[in-house]
């Protein structure tokens, strides 16, 4: 497949997942319009590849000239300040966009985008930074990988602590045998013989 198609068909397919989920969960219904549209270009570009090739060789100069720490802190400061202006925009002034010819920056409305706005402005700065961008993004790795060994790890405890041992007592104390472990040497076969059944083909699906 052309690269540059490829690329196109990702982006297609990473917003159609948003638009889907936007209908579901009606999560920034406001925008469901602008997703739509970008959702129609990119799938435009997708069949004709050459009218987005110079966005993609952006995009290509761009991850050959930075770092998967900087592209994190970018990534998420730009995603923090897209929330700002959703906040800004929606919660605060109502979805009015000529409202905001008339932000006055001295005396701005009380909201919570003020620390969206102050937390993505450092996260995308701090993504200008290779090397601390890389530091940092290198230690948050190493964090998250070690949450990931003790949440498996509690995880399956808890399973077993909730669901499997006490199913296991209980069936110990009933005297019920899920598998029958015991050799019998005066057996022939441990073949169990079931008996004749009707035949039912939803059996073949539904085994039990």
């Amino acid at each position: 497949m052309n690269p540059t198609r490829k690329y196109f068909l990702k982006l297609s397919l990473f917003t159609l997942l948003g638009v889907i989920i936007q209908r579901i969960w009606s999560i920034a219904s406001a925008w469901q319009m602008p997703m739509l549209v970008i959702l129609g270009v990119l799938v435009f570009l997708t069949v004709i590849p050459i009218l987005g090739a110079p966005v993609h060789f952006v995009w290509k100069q761009y991850l050959k000239h930075t770092t998967s720490g900087m592209r994190f802190f970018e990534g998420s400061g730009l995603a923090m300040l897209i929330i700002t202006l959703y906040r800004l925009l929606y919660l605060v002034y109502k979805g009015d966009i000529i409202l905001l010819r008339y932000i006055d920056i001295n005396i701005l409305p009380p909201g919570d985008y003020q620390i969206w706005f102050l937390g993505g402005s450092a996260v995308l700065l701090l993504g200008l930074i290779k090397p601390a961008a890389d530091v940092l993004f290198a230690g948050w790795m190493k964090l998250a990988h070690l949450i990931q060994a003790v949440m498996s790890r509690v995880i399956l405890t808890l399973v077993y602590i909730l669901a499997v041992l006490p199913v296991g007592l209980a069936a110990k104390l009933i005297g019920k045998k899920f598998l029958d472990t015991r050799i019998h040497t005066s057996d022939a076969t441990y073949w169990i013989d079931r008996g004749d059944e009707p035949y039912n083909p939803r059996k073949y699906k539904r085994h039990f």
